[in-house]
Parts: structure tokens; sequence; C-alpha cells
């Protein structure tokens, strides 16, 4: 988990990238920032007072995506031209954070909170390499 400082609220901080499936941010209104990653699906749950729910949004945006690696690797009891997938992997996401909210001038006001960084995981395929008689 990852806490932040309330510095962020007026933009004095720097947030750095976030290795990781999940962070925490605590601002000067209660609220909380759970993102997680199950297969190829990213999750951000907020969790908040009931008197703060029409006052932040939370965007997560896609910035970049990594392909999953794929390793192959020689195997002797499969037939040549036949392969086997034995991990499927995922692909790995870099998602930014900002929070929404509207002033007290009655202005909409897009803040910068965090850009997350998710691994891709590897694929490994078996290549066959036995030969047929």
């Amino acid at each position: 988990m990852k806490y932040f400082p309330n510095a962020l609220l007026n933009n004095e901080w720097n947030a750095p990238r976030l290795y990781g499936t999940k962070h925490v941010i605590t601002l000067v209104l209660p609220i909380y920032i759970k993102n997680s990653v199950s297969g190829n699906v990213i999750t951000t749950k907020i969790y908040s007072s009931e008197e703060y729910k029409d006052e932040i949004s939370v965007i997560t945006k896609v910035e970049e995506e990594f392909p999953s690696p794929i390793t192959r690797i020689n195997n002797d009891s499969l037939y040549e031209g036949t392969t086997k997938t034995t991990k499927t992997g995922r692909s790995g996401y870099t998602i930014s954070t900002h929070r929404v909210y509207t002033d007290e001038h009655g202005e909409e006001i897009t803040e910068y909170v965090d850009l997350s960084y998710y691994p891709p995981t590897e694929t490994i395929i078996e290549v066959g390499t036995k030969k047929r008689n």
C-alpha cells in the first residue's frame, strides 16, 4: 500500500510511478481508491462517506499497453509442427488516475493523482521437435 500526502490536493507533490497492483490515496476528504488487476481487467474501486459521494469522481486512462512477452521452448515429446501453451500471460499497462471535482466557483477541476504500472506476464509456448516416423 502507498499513502500520499495531503499536499496532493493543491498540486504541490509529484507522484512517482508505482509498481504493484494496489495503492491507497489519503486526501483531506475521506476517500480510499483501490486499483487491482485480475486477468486482463483493471478495476478501480472508490470508497468514501455518503456525505462526499457527489463531490469527487476519479478517471482512469490506459496510457500505454505492453504486450505479453512470449517465450518458446523446444519440447521433444511434442511432434514437429505442434505447439502447446503452458502458461498464458497478460498484457501490461500504464494507467493514469485523475480526480475531477467542482470548486467553490462552480468550475470543474481535473487534477493528476497518480501513474500506476502493471507489468505484463509471460506467455510460454512449447514447440514440438519430435520427428514423425
